[in-house]
């Protein structure tokens, strides 16, 4: 679960394991196996962050992307 997406120019686009994700109104993300995950955000204009996001199997995470 994405919690918030902080800085940068929205609307952002978002890429889990290299692959584009649509986030639906709840902000999550299913379907992970446990392990280390990475997420890419990208804003309006074309600037990027990547974060790790480690996962618990099974499990739960709340994630901040700022």
């Amino acid at each position: 679960m994405i919690g918030a997406v902080t800085g940068g120019t929205s609307p952002y686009t978002f890429k889990m394991d290299g692959a584009a994700v649509a986030l639906p109104a709840n902000n999550t993300i299913s379907g992970l196996t446990g392990g280390n995950h990475s997420l890419t955000v990208t804003d309006a204009i074309g600037c990027s962050k990547d974060f790790l996001v480690p996962v618990s199997f099974p499990g739960f995470v709340f994630f901040t992307a700022s």
